[in-house]
């Protein structure tokens, strides 16, 4: 696949022959930058690549502007891909994603945007609207309600539809076809660091400064990419570390892009959490990652909640809308999904609405993961909602108290299956559930847990432990299980393996 690299104001869409034909009879007999590239319609574009780093396949007869630090959609549609941040301008609404790549169509004022391969965040002032993978959303960015509207009017707004298969098929094809190298502008890797940073106050000119700690960072960038090459997360955690190189790690946009570009070189889970971090001060991609297939178990480690209200709330429902991925989101991932989405709950003077919205979202998941043949996933959604909604009955609409008790039922039938297998010894299906568990940090394990029974209706106020799950240490640490909510709290205690209570 050949790249060419336009300079020029705006391009359309043209085959490959007649682009290379034009360029080479204009560059033959003039230097006059090339003003457009005019096509006949039905054909697609070759690929047209753009400085900040990504590629882009444009359908016949679309219009963009190349010229700008962000490509722009001017009419008509294209696939935008790249390994760092994939940005688009379109009118007065801005596309972000990472890592992966989409396609957009504007068309008579309206947006339509196709998530491939990486989710997509449409931003428009203060208004967000997150697109998961495998989902297209379309509308006005200028007429999306606020938040101040209402969570159901909101979220209405922003309900992304699934692609049809062939539609997704064929488009990721023609994502994965654009370069995945990456960008000339990206830092060389280099064994060492630069000298360190000195103090250039003595330039002459501001100029001669900003070029000497431009040069200095690509120095540090390039022996960081070095370093995430060779795969060793601790090296680069001292790196990021090291006092001496504040500097060249404060937030900035050229750090976040560079950032960018070196997640996409590794798929090592401890290499990933090293690096993250170096995007934390840019909300809109930490949105993104929330929902990425490829960084969201990595986000969700260690959510960093936005100061926005409104990209707070598009965050928690990222996670279940990427959550339909033949790969689940592990269960200690969920668990600090579910204690944000409290502590976001907790934040409102009258939740009532709030938590309405936020359960009928999380009880239309669990449909979706019943009808997708993911029951496992269904229960987990269902102890969710549960949790969530216990002690607000009385605030619940009758769709929502109609979903909690599905997910009742749900939850009894999970308790009775591991009871089954504990009475019965299968063998086979602890296996078979084992090999599904995702790897706890030691820094997310338990040392202790503290549940709070619910009353079945038993007689005599008797009460039923159950679900209670959580990470907890290796064998050979001790663990504490502490029941409250009876006259008395009931202590179970493990040492090496055995309990006693």
């Amino acid at each position: 696949m050949h790249t060419h690299t336009f300079m020029h104001r705006h391009f359309v869409g043209a085959p490959l022959l007649p682009i290379v034909l034009t360029l080479s009879l204009i560059l033959s007999s003039s230097q006059v930058p090339l003003a457009s590239v005019y096509s006949a319609p039905g054909t697609l574009s070759a690929a047209v690549s753009h400085p900040s780093g990504v590629e882009a396949l444009l359908d016949p007869e679309a219009q963009v502007e190349l010229e700008t630090n962000i490509p722009e959609l001017v009419d008509g549609g294209l696939r935008l891909a790249g390994k760092g941040i994939v940005r688009l301008k379109v009118g007065t609404a801005e596309l972000t994603g990472i890592y992966g790549g989409f396609h957009a169509v504007k068309h008579s004022g309206n947006l339509t945007v196709s998530a491939l391969t990486t989710p997509v965040l449409v931003r428009y002032g203060t208004q967000y609207v997150l697109v998961p993978t495998g989902r297209q959303w379309r509308g006005n960015p200028e007429t999306l309600p606020l938040l101040s509207a209402g969570a159901r009017v909101w979220g209405d707004a922003r309900t992304p539809r699934t692609l049809p298969e062939a539609f997704l098929r064929d488009e990721m094809a023609r994502v994965v076809s654009l370069s995945t190298e990456l960008p000339q502008n990206v830092p060389a890797a280099r064994r060492t660091l630069p000298l360190l940073s000195f103090n250039t106050d003595f330039l002459r000119f501001a100029a001669a400064n900003e070029r000497a700690d431009h040069a200095w960072k690509q120095g540090v960038y390039g022996h960081l990419r070095f370093l995430v090459e060779q795969g060793d997360a601790t090296v680069v955690r001292a790196l990021l570390r090291n006092p001496d190189l504040a500097s060249a790690f404060e937030p900035s946009p050229e750090l976040h892009a560079t950032a960018s570009f070196f997640l996409s070189l590794t798929e090592d889970t401890a290499m990933q959490l090293t690096l993250l971090p170096l995007l934390h001060s840019s909300p809109e991609l930490m949105t993104v990652a929330a929902a990425h297939p490829v960084l969201r178990t990595i986000f969700w480690s260690a959510p960093v909640r936005p100061e926005s209200e409104e990209l707070a709330v598009t965050a928690l429902l990222g996670l279940l809308a990427s959550d339909v991925l033949p790969e689940a989101a592990p269960a200690y991932a969920i668990e600090r999904w579910q204690a944000e989405v409290q502590a976001y709950l907790a934040t409102k003077k009258d939740p009532g609405a709030m938590l309405n919205f936020m359960g009928l979202e999380i009880a239309r998941h669990i449909e979706k993961m019943e009808a997708l043949g993911y029951p496992e996933r269904a229960r987990r959604y269902a102890a969710v909602l549960l949790s969530l909604t216990e002690g607000a009955e009385d605030s619940l609409t009758g769709e929502l108290a109609r979903a909690r008790k599905h997910a009742h039922d749900l939850d009894d039938e999970a308790c009775r299956s591991a009871l089954h297998d504990q009475d019965h010894g299968d063998a086979s299906r602890r296996h078979s559930c084992a090999r599904r568990v995702h790897p706890v940090p030691d820094s997310h394990r338990r040392s202790h847990v503290c549940v709070r029974p619910r009353p079945r209706g038993g007689r005599g106020g008797k009460h039923h432990l159950r679900g209670a799950a959580a990470p907890v240490p290796h064998a050979a640490r001790p663990f504490r299980l502490v029941a409250e909510g009876c006259k008395n709290s009931l202590i179970w205690e493990s040492n090496n393996g055995g309990w006693k209570g």
